[in-house]
C-alpha cells in the first residue's frame, strides 16, 4: 500500500470529499476535534504532502444532533479526540461548507 493510499484510508478522503482539483483534494476529517476540521492533500504518490484545516472556537457548537467542544482551546488542538461524524452529518457538513 502506498503512502497516499494509507493516508486516504486513515482520513477517509474518498468518503468525505469537499472539493477535488487536479493537484489537490480537500476532505472533511472523519474524527472531528473541533467541528469542521478538514484535510487538504496533494494528489501525488510519494512523498505524500498534506495540511490540516482546523477551525477553533471557545464555546460549544451544535451540529447534526451532536454537541462539539474544542477541549484544548486556546492551546494547540488535540485532533485525536472528539465525536466522529456519521455519514448523514458528514454530508450535511460538506453541504454547509460549500454553501
Amino acid at each position: 500500500m502506498t503512502e497516499l493510499e494509507k493516508f486516504q484510508q486513515k482520513f477517509r478522503t474518498p468518503a468525505c470529499p469537499i472539493r477535488a482539483f487536479r493537484q489537490w483534494a480537500w476532505s472533511l476529517r472523519p474524527l472531528h476535534a473541533p467541528l469542521g476540521a478538514g484535510v487538504i492533500s496533494a494528489n501525488r504518490y510519494e512523498p505524500h504532502v498534506h495540511m490540516r484545516v482546523i477551525p477553533r472556537y471557545a464555546t460549544l457548537r451544535d451540529f447534526g444532533g451532536t454537541t462539539w467542544t474544542d477541549e484544548s482551546w486556546p492551546k494547540p488542538p488535540n485532533s485525536s479526540v472528539g465525536p466522529t461524524l456519521v455519514d448523514d452529518q458528514a454530508k450535511a457538513m460538506i453541504a454547509r461548507i460549500l454553501g
